[in-house]
């Protein structure tokens, strides 16, 4: 990207259908989801992001019986926060624990 080089790097998660979340040493973040997730969108908007690990991608019916696909994502905050969206129900329970 416009100035940037792969050794201003500073983390890069990748997931399926091109999803990544990418920070640089300046600060600077980019990320690209396959899905419209504004939950993904707003967390990585506000919070000081310490690590991004990307699931599967899911088509679900909604309530409608219309097919949609959905995000399955883990977002970790420097401060020690997390937020996760269609995990596993194990996982789920044991991050609420």
């Amino acid at each position: 990207g416009a100035g940037h080089d792969v050794a201003d790097l500073e983390y890069l998660s990748t997931g399926p259908r091109g999803c990544y979340y990418a920070q640089f040493r300046s600060g600077e973040c980019w990320w690209g989801s396959a899905v419209d997730d504004s939950d993904f969108h707003n967390i990585l908007t506000r919070w000081d992001v310490y690590r991004v690990v990307f699931g599967p991608i899911v088509v679900m019916e909604d309530e409608y019986g219309q097919q949609r696909m959905t995000s399955s994502w883990i977002v970790l905050g420097c401060d020690g926060r997390a937020a996760w969206k269609n995990l596993p129900s194990r996982l789920h329970h044991r991050l609420e624990t």
